[in-house]
């Protein structure tokens, strides 16, 4: 997934605990893919998953990890079947879903203007190349006339803390504080600085956009 694609059904899902119980459960399904069209959805909790698409040879969810389940629904080739049953709590009802695999292409940034100067960019996770494609989205929504943007991060699952650090830093009005750090045993705070690695941000990209204002919508 971090190379920008992957074979699968289209869906984001994170490992959780409640009560001291273990679950896996669906925080985003991506736009026009298998899971979208088969009726999965945000908040389905991941029951059982067959990576040959055979409901008889589904294994329980609360026997895997994460990468083991990713495993099973993800494979080295499209359209190829697999079997996930889910339970929905809203309904309180449990759902099996037959599905076949694709080549899942993510799009990690994606912008618009919503009305005139006012732009919008959404970023789907920290992967990839998320600093190339968001520097080109702002460029281009300045380029139209936007004076404010709207930075849309819902359901983004995380990824590499380095380049959530370099989407803040570009909008860094000072350069006094940081926005991580971190504290040893000698409880001293070394801030985490977007240029420490490497190809990932550069220096002269701190406050890049500083004139753009960030605004709720």
């Amino acid at each position: 997934e971090q190379a920008g694609h992957f074979y699968g059904v289209g869906m984001r899902m994170a490992q959780k605990t409640e009560k001291g119980v273990q679950y896996i459960v669906i925080m985003s399904v991506l736009k026009n893919t298998p899971a979208e069209k088969a009726g999965l959805k945000s908040g389905d909790y991941i029951v059982a998953v067959s990576s040959d698409g055979i409901k008889g040879h589904a294994v329980g969810a609360e026997n895997l990890n994460m990468k083991e389940l990713l495993g099973l629904i993800r494979g080295d080739k499209d359209k190829s079947p697999v079997f996930v049953r889910i339970y929905r709590e809203k309904e309180n009802k449990f759902l099996d879903f037959n599905l076949i695999r694709e080549d899942i292409k993510i799009e990690i940034v994606s912008s618009k203007i919503l009305e005139p100067k006012v732009g919008y960019v959404r970023v789907s996770d920290f992967f990839g190349d998320l600093r190339k494609d968001f520097l080109n989205a702002v460029i281009n929504l300045k380029f139209q006339g936007a004076e404010v943007l709207v930075l849309d991060l819902r359901d983004n699952p995380g990824g590499f803390l380095n380049l959530a650090i370099y989407l803040s830093e570009l909008f860094r009005t000072s350069d006094f504080g940081y926005v991580v750090y971190t504290v040893g045993r000698d409880q001293v705070k070394e801030p985490v600085n977007f240029w420490s690695y490497g190809a990932y941000g550069f220096p002269m990209d701190r406050g890049r956009f500083k004139d753009l204002k960030l605004v709720n919508w």
